[in-house]
């Protein structure tokens, strides 16, 4: 009676060192939403384009638009968007700007609920929040994800994508090499339905159409000044496209 294996062929194992998966920099994902939603391929819910805008639905099945499959390289990188959130309204609205290593697990998240917003990370599902002030929809109307290094992300506010202040410097212990993009709305207990509008992802609005002053023998495009009292105020300008106000 033979042994068990006798005949078999000797197992040889060779061990091949698995090469890194290194992902784009998120700074490339780029997005005015004049054209298809092709970068955002695990979106759901409902998201579509209007108006040169991601438009997502505020329902209590918390449609998103979301880059998953694709993932991005946060390191010594950004991504920015501008938020159009509805009003606050019951605290059980909320909308969040989130980057995602894995399903639902890990993550980070701007939550806007109850008109204010709360600079959130979450490891193995617990939650931490770095901090939390009244939301602006002016001075907020841009969020935005930076990071230094593994381990590190960065949470900024601004009116115009250009001047940044930043709200929480986050620390976590899963890799920011490695995240997709979501954005996402919705409501809990109570509504009504809304919409949340999404653009210039990672496109900060140009000087076109902005008023020019003649300035050293050319026009030029100048921020618009206020006088608040005491100083001259750089604010952003805006137009008014029939429906509403928009920077420009």
């Amino acid at each position: 009676m033979a042994r068990l294996g006798r005949s078999r062929p000797i197992q040889t194992t060779v061990l091949r060192r698995r090469a890194a998966i290194v992902r784009p920099k998120i700074e490339t994902l780029t997005d005015d939403f004049s054209g298809s939603l092709s970068k955002w391929p695990g979106s759901y819910g409902g998201v579509i384009i209007e108006s040169g805008q991601a438009k997502i639905p505020n329902t209590s099945g918390y449609p998103g638009l979301w880059t998953n499959p694709n993932f991005f390289d946060l390191i010594n990188s950004s991504v920015f968007a501008k938020i159009t959130v509805p009003p606050g309204g019951s605290a059980t609205r909320e909308t969040s700007m989130e980057i995602r290593p894995n399903a639902d697990q890990d993550w980070a998240m701007f939550l806007y609920t109850g008109d204010t917003i709360y600079f959130d990370t979450y490891t193995a599902t617990v939650r931490t929040t770095w901090a939390s002030i009244a939301y602006n929809a002016t001075t907020m109307a841009y969020w935005r994800y930076t990071s230094t290094g593994e381990g590190n992300i960065r949470f900024s506010t601004s009116p115009d994508a250009v001047n940044w202040t930043e709200q929480a410097n986050a620390t976590v212990s899963w890799s920011v090499a490695s995240v997709n993009f979501l954005v996402a709305t919705g409501w809990y207990t109570t509504g009504p339905d809304a919409v949340v509008y999404v653009d210039n992802v990672n496109i900060a609005p140009t000087a076109t159409g902005r008023p020019k002053v003649y300035v050293g023998g050319s026009f030029q495009s100048k921020p618009g000044k206020i006088w608040t009292g005491s100083a001259w105020v750089e604010k952003p300008w805006y137009r008014f496209d029939g429906t509403e106000w928009k920077l420009i």
